[in-house]
């Protein structure tokens, strides 16, 4: 499974810890996927994930 960490893929062997998912969720949501790396979430998710300012989930 390939992820996408400051434009580069990196292969990872685990699943994100609760922590981890918090910190890079945010990330993830702003990245747009490219050629070289199309796990970014902007376009496909960017919309259906509402945060706050310091990164909170927002539920509806």
């Amino acid at each position: 499974d390939l992820s996408c960490l400051g434009g580069q893929c990196l292969k990872t062997t685990r699943r994100p810890t609760p922590e981890e998912f918090d910190r890079f969720l945010p990330w993830f949501l702003h990245d747009r996927p490219t050629l070289e790396c199309a796990k970014g979430g902007l376009g496909a998710y960017d919309t259906a994930v509402s945060m706050d300012a310091n990164g909170t989930i927002l539920g509806e």
